[in-house]
């Protein structure tokens, strides 16, 4: 990337371009480049040492000139100015070469404007960047507003002599010549401090169109027969063309038209109008008609057409940006998980209603004994799905991976302890001759990891035993819903009332809520899906602002940004809520009713027992492969994190004991010179490497106990901030920005580790 850069920059400002459109093209593509690295590279001596040398392209001339040829600056914004101050020169210099027809002075005209529209821009920008530099020649303001003046001045011209040849007006081509006239003698006021040649022929153009503005305003009074007020702009422009007309020959068929008119309507006044002839200070002034207009330009705009520019620098972020897009992905993570735990919530209040009533299963017919459809279905989603052997077999993994977790922290915080140990005998052996770092400075940050991942590990101890506990309080239920349909049917004892009261309105509408609940929960979970599953960023919006402003409010974008993403979502779950409600609400008054309605014994009480048994170590089972799995992944992750952290500590350590050898080497040979010891057999043998770090298995975690419907807590993994790394390409570990933790793929049932 650097060295296509450098080769278009050698390409556009260093070698000489010729006055064409794919000149311009270069130089243009190069500037483009400059805007997009804005904020990507830092140009100062502290980061990016790039020294940008310009040299003032008046100050060979001969004219006058600063003090100084040339500046030489680590800044690019410095370089920004430069390049645009040559795009600008050569927009001009194509606008010049243009053709002389309606085409040529439409491309001319937009040059010139675009060209004055820059200048403007550095004029306004050149002081904060130089700074206490002394600007040459070329970046003086006076300098940059005779340059847009005169862009301007070049282009008013153009639009006349095309509606000139458009055969315009005669008021309004006097005013376009005003407006020309005007704008040439401004930029003659300081054009002494560019060349000579800029003096002589803005002076020349001021009075040409002074002239001119005359002469059209005098035949659009000859159209209104004001012979008096026509003769008297004659005779002011034909003193100006005459004096012109001796400096050049190519004015002198403009003085002769100006003179021969004039000799004209003044015989023509003295034969037939009389006219009274005004002073020419009596004469009204000439309006103006100020039709070109500088374009403006924007810090961060684009000179190539957008589908047109390539970034180098592409995949570089500016270090503000990423920044924000992690102060975004953090907002991110915590609206959705937000959303997420209120949706599970309110599945959890439903589901938990409708164990307390018996619901279908209460009001399900059937023959006798038979077991309802619904703990049939259920059964069958459990077998398919694995059963209690699943649970068996996941929950057995756990202890031994949250055993290989703490191996490897306790093996990392023995390497700190033995080395800072180490460090402590030496500096009391030695004092103040031993300058190296002390290890309680270069380990905090490598302590307050293992401080975190141990409490992540407490964590995950303690959803362990919730984990455990729920397995154990549903392992009877668990049992039914794995075995076979016999043993399901022998369970349950005779005794339901549905089958006599299946045509009464209470059960229709029972029936009918309970289809509604299962509603809520099936939207619930695509809802969830979709929420996890939702692509937002924003990456653009950062560095337009960066580019605009020059700085994020990534606080405010991002909270304005989420709402409008999901709002959608958000107001689904908002009416996902209220229809609860009110099912709920019709629930607890059928179910009273039904209550009412039933003449249950000790064998209905038996089954209603045995069906909410089985209800609860259903939901159990959702909630504890969800949970399990997750675990799982937990642990596994938290493996890597732990490898990568003993892998930071034991290169640390085995840095810090080379460098200690070598010091005590160096003592050694000090000492042997002093009074010729011998040197210890123990620095002449070869040093171990540090031990192997563990092979990683597949195995799990998690963590916080849970209060009633909540869950337990599944911790997070310490952020990562600026911490010691004694190489230049340390591991990195934790959670990196935009890529969140494991989440759980189960929707509706609420695991016992909370959305992070």
């Amino acid at each position: 990337m650097a060295s296509e850069l450098d080769k278009l920059r050698r390409t556009a400002c260093v070698k000489a371009l010729d006055r064409t459109e794919t000149s311009l093209a270069v130089l243009t593509k190069y500037h483009d480049q400059l805007v997009k690295i804005q904020g990507k590279i830092p140009f100062s001596m502290k980061d990016c040492a790039v020294t940008f040398a310009w040299k003032d392209p008046f100050e060979k001339k001969g004219a006058f000139s600063s003090s100084k040829g040339k500046i030489a600056m680590c800044s690019g914004d410095f370089e920004h100015l430069c390049v645009l101050w040559n795009c600008a020169a050569l927009m001009s210099q194509i606008a010049a070469s243009q053709m002389e027809d309606d085409e040529g002075a439409k491309e001319a005209v937009k040059n010139f404007n675009r060209a004055a529209g820059i200048y403007n821009y550095i004029k306004d920008n050149v002081a904060g960047v130089l700074n206490k530099e002394t600007p040459t020649t070329d970046l003086l303001p006076t300098t940059l507003t005779t340059l847009s003046v005169y862009m301007l001045a070049c282009a008013q011209e153009q639009i006349y002599q095309k509606a000139s040849r458009g055969g315009m007006k005669e008021n309004v081509l006097a005013k376009l010549c005003e407006q020309a006239y005007n704008l040439y003698k401004e930029s003659n006021r300081h054009s002494q401090q560019i060349s000579k040649d800029l003096v002589s022929y803005s002076s020349t153009k001021s009075k040409y169109f002074k002239a001119r503005a005359q002469w059209h305003q005098a035949k659009a009074h000859q159209n209104d027969k004001l012979f008096g007020e026509m003769i008297s702009r004659l005779r002011v422009a034909e003193g100006i063309v005459k004096d012109l007309s001796k400096e050049s020959q190519k004015y002198k068929t403009f003085y002769n038209d100006v003179k021969n008119l004039r000799e004209e309507a003044e015989k023509e006044n003295n034969f037939i109008y009389h006219c009274v002839i005004p002073a020419p200070e009596k004469l009204e002034p000439i309006g103006v008609a100020a039709v070109a207009k500088a374009t403006t330009y924007k810090r961060g705009d684009l000179l190539t057409p957008a589908d047109k520019a390539v970034d180098f620098f592409e995949a570089v972020q500016p270090i503000e940006v990423n920044e924000a897009n992690s102060t975004f992905e953090t907002k991110k993570k915590a609206f959705v998980d937000g959303q997420i735990e209120r949706i599970r919530d309110l599945t959890t209040t439903l589901n938990g209603v409708l164990r307390t009533m018996h619901l279908p299963e209460a009001i399900e017919e059937t023959s006798g004994s038979g077991v309802p459809r619904s703990v049939a279905d259920k059964a069958l989603d459990v077998r398919v799905k694995g059963g209690i052997d699943k649970i068996k077999s996941l929950s057995n993994n756990i202890p031994d991976s949250l055993q290989r977790n703490h191996d490897l922290l306790n093996e990392a915080k023995r390497m700190l302890t033995a080395e800072q140990e180490s460090d402590s005998s030496l500096r009391a052996q030695f004092g103040t001759r031993l300058v190296v770092s002390p290890s309680d400075q270069l380990t905090k940050s490598l302590w307050t990891d293992c401080q975190k991942y141990e409490g992540i590990l407490q964590k995950a101890v303690e959803a362990d035993s919730i984990v455990k506990q729920k397995i154990e309080d549903n392992a009877r239920g668990l049992e039914l819903l794995s075995g076979t349909d016999d043993q399901l049917n022998e369970a349950f004892p005779s005794g339901s009332v549905a089958n006599v009261l299946s045509d009464n309105p209470v059960i229709k509408e029972l029936k009918t809520l309970c289809q509604q609940s299962e509603a809520l929960k099936n939207e619930r979970d695509v809802i969830e899906s979709e929420m996890r599953g939702a692509t937002v960023t924003m990456n653009i919006e950062f560095c337009q602002a960066l580019q605009e402003h020059g700085v994020i409010n990534a606080e405010e974008m991002s909270q304005d940004k989420l709402e409008n993403a999901f709002a959608e979502l958000v107001s689904q779950i908002n009416d996902s809520a209220d229809r609860q409600e009110s099912v709920l609400a019709n629930l607890q008054r059928c179910s009273q009713e039904f209550s009412m309605l039933k003449k249950s014994g000790a064998a209905e009480e038996e089954r209603q027992k045995v069906l909410t048994q089985i209800n609860t170590a259903y939901d159990s089972f959702r909630e504890l492969c969800s949970n399990l799995e997750e675990g799982t992944k937990f642990y596994n992750d938290l493996t890597n994190y732990l490898l990568r952290l003993q892998g930071k500590v034991s290169d640390f350590c085995f840095a810090r004991k080379t460098e200690k050898d070598e010091f005590l080497r160096t003592q050694t040979n000090i000492a042997s010179e002093a009074g010729n010891i011998a040197t210890p057999s123990f620095l002449n043998q070869a040093q171990p490497p540090p031990s192997p770090a563990p092979q990683q298995q597949q195995q799990p975690a998690y963590g916080n106990p849970p209060q009633q419907g909540q869950n337990p807590g599944y911790p997070s993994y310490p952020p990562q901030g600026n911490q010691y790394q004694p190489y230049p390409n340390q591991p990195v570990y934790g959670n990196q920005p935009g890529q969140p933790n494991p989440g759980y793929q189960q929707g509706g049932y609420q695991p016992p580790y909370p959305p992070r």
